[in-house]
């Protein structure tokens, strides 16, 4: 099994040196290397799919490749997408979202509740959905340094927001999160909420951000 793994990663290290440059921004490249270990890796984890050091192991090789800290994560849920930002070493910081029936009554009566922020492993975060990095907003938003943007993030670990599907929801929290603006496509017809936008920049505040 070490020999398949040592195999993997020699071949995805020079893809991923050789295009470093353009890496980042480039989903083609992602895909490429994508195609580069995925079928390989599935075939390993599947034969020690009750080892958690495996399951472990490919987290941090699929983010290694995958991933940069700071990038936005858009999973696809049935009938809307979550947000989260990735902050490395395989986990994901994201404002949770309630029982879908439970945030459309509350949005229904114009009510605003609190979620939390919290890190969670991104595997878990995913559950059965797929999920790709999504930073589509850069073109729009100049991104702040990705340093800054696991630096936010982390901060609000743990923290309590009012949330609310089109007012202040977790697509707002991770473009507030990695551009300064909180912004959410899914809701664009929409005002964001203000006392959000300000509760966050408080919290932020203290760490100079």
């Amino acid at each position: 099994m070490w020999t398949q793994l040592q195999t993997v990663l020699a071949g995805c290290a020079v893809a991923k040196v050789g295009t470093q440059l353009s890496y980042v921004n480039s989903v083609k490249k992602r895909k490429e290397y994508k195609a580069c270990y995925t079928e390989e890796l599935r075939i390993i984890q599947k034969e020690s799919e009750n080892m958690d050091w495996i399951r472990d192991l490919w987290d941090l090789l699929t983010s290694a490749i995958m991933l940069e800290p700071g990038d936005l994560i858009e999973f696809q849920r049935m009938g809307y997408q979550h947000w989260g930002i990735y902050v490395g070493k395989g986990y994901v910081v994201h404002f949770t979202f309630p029982e879908l029936d439970e945030g459309l009554t509350n949005m229904l009566n114009g009510e605003f509740f609190k979620a939390k922020v919290q890190k969670e492993r991104l595997r878990n975060v995913a559950r059965v959905s797929s999920y790709a990095v999504n930073n589509q907003l850069d073109k729009k938003h100049p991104p702040l340094p990705l340093p800054h943007v696991v630096k936010r993030a982390e901060h609000l670990v743990g923290k309590n927001i009012d949330y609310n599907l089109v007012m202040s929801n977790c697509e707002h929290f991770a473009t507030m999160i990695r551009y300064g603006i909180a912004e959410s496509q899914q809701a664009i017809y929409f005002e964001v909420d203000e006392g959000f936008v300000k509760q966050i920049k408080k919290w932020l505040a203290e760490i100079n951000e």
